[in-house]
């Protein structure tokens, strides 16, 4: 998989993705026209602050192209380019 810093990552590894409300509700409703739509999303914990946001842990081949991702340490890491 390519990624915008030239890095070469195995789709097989995960990435974790800091998502809002609005988010989870977009992605459920993609699962259900697609069931497979990012099929590895995996919640992780809930940050308590207005509005809550969530981390979830997804494996790099379920991010769109364009989409990025952190570390565990909620370090942004980079995007998917393909």
């Amino acid at each position: 998989m390519k990624f915008r810093d030239g890095v070469e990552r195995d789709p097989e590894d995960y990435g974790y993705l800091i998502l809002r409300q609005k988010d989870l509700d977009s992605i459920s409703k993609k699962r259900k026209e697609r069931p497979d739509y990012k099929k590895s999303l995996e919640y992780i914990k809930e940050f308590s602050q207005t509005p809550p946001v969530f981390m979830y842990k997804i494996k790099l081949k379920d991010l769109e192209v364009g989409e990025g991702f952190h570390d565990a340490n909620i370090n942004y890491v980079c995007m998917r380019v393909e």
